[in-house]
């Protein structure tokens, strides 16, 4: 067992919208756009992330933990070169950092920094930091090795073609405008069928409580190595569509979408990352290398 005291620990803190819209919301407020109450929620929000950041940073130096600091849209070094990420924010800052680890050697602790986040993908709550060091120091810290999905995107007019940043959530492929009409083909196992609807959620196992949740799946184990697709609101006048929602197993079925729109997009665990979509491009759904997740308690215990 390798002792804390000899690894390298990277924070990454998000900045809060307070620390980035304050200003604004108060020139709104005096026009009549907000209501105050708005105002002090951000502020309420940043003191809380400034106070958990502040006991994150005095507990390490209390235990002599070696770190550095980076903000979530700053310059990061290379994810990989450390033992833990520790990111302090919410959802979004975990998705960020899963993006940009590649191996399985740093373990990732999302810290939910306020009370305002939902933190469905961070092990520790902003009032359990002394008590995740004093179990990482005993190793009792038990991590999860989670499945992530990548898609190869094939340049159908040219031939070439590229990899996307692994998706610890999930990944939406629709139309450029929120409001337009998805048209593609979906092959499953070359089971094809052309379809036209909302667009198409394909999630990971720990990704299945999000969005694709909401619009019908349903929730399974976050460690299983599965993978989720639902149409959403499909088109089906004359027809019923069979390639609807499935889970399976991406390294042993195949899932495929061919764009038949000239402006889509592929959205990569919401909008961290979109791949900007051409006539006829072509999408194939793999899996991608695990990653070692802190998996909270308010994940493990959710069934929907």
């Amino acid at each position: 067992m390798t002792k804390i005291a000899d690894c390298d620990f990277l924070i990454i803190k998000k900045p809060t919208n307070y620390e980035l819209h304050a200003e604004e919301v108060n020139e709104l407020i005096k026009k009549g756009g907000f209501g105050a109450w708005f105002y002090e929620s951000l502020k309420e929000a940043h003191t809380q992330q400034q106070q958990t950041l502040d006991t994150l940073l005095s507990t390490m130096d209390k235990r002599g933990l070696h770190y550095n600091l980076v903000g979530r849209f700053e310059s990061w070094p290379r994810l990989d070169d450390y033992d833990y990420v520790l990111t302090v924010g919410g959802d979004g800052s975990v998705l960020s950092a899963s993006q940009q680890i590649l191996t399985q050697k740093p373990k990732l602790v999302g810290i939910k920094s306020s009370d305002s986040s939902e933190g469905f993908l961070c092990g520790v709550d902003r009032v359990e930091i002394e008590s995740f060091f004093d179990s990482l120091e005993s190793d009792k810290v038990k991590f999860s090795s989670i499945l992530r999905l990548q898609v190869e995107v094939t340049r159908v007019s040219d031939g070439s073609f590229f990899t996307t940043p692994p998706a610890l959530n999930e990944f939406l492929y629709s139309s450029i405008f929120p409001a337009g009409t998805s048209r593609y083909a979906i092959n499953f196992n070359n089971n094809i069928e052309v379809q036209k609807s909302s667009g198409v959620w394909v999630s990971t196992a720990i990704g299945s409580t999000g969005s694709i949740y909401a619009s019908g799946a349903k929730v399974i184990s976050p460690t299983l190595n599965q993978a989720l697709f639902l149409v959403r609101e499909p088109y089906c006048k004359g027809n019923i569509y069979k390639l609807i929602k499935k889970q399976f197993d991406p390294s042993t079925n195949s899932l495929q979408i061919e764009n038949h729109l000239r402006s889509a997009i592929l959205s990569i665990d919401g909008t961290n990352s979109t791949v900007h979509l051409e006539y006829a491009d072509r999408l194939i759904f793999k899996p991608a290398s695990h990653i070692n997740l802190l998996i909270s308690s308010k994940r493990k215990n959710f069934s929907g």
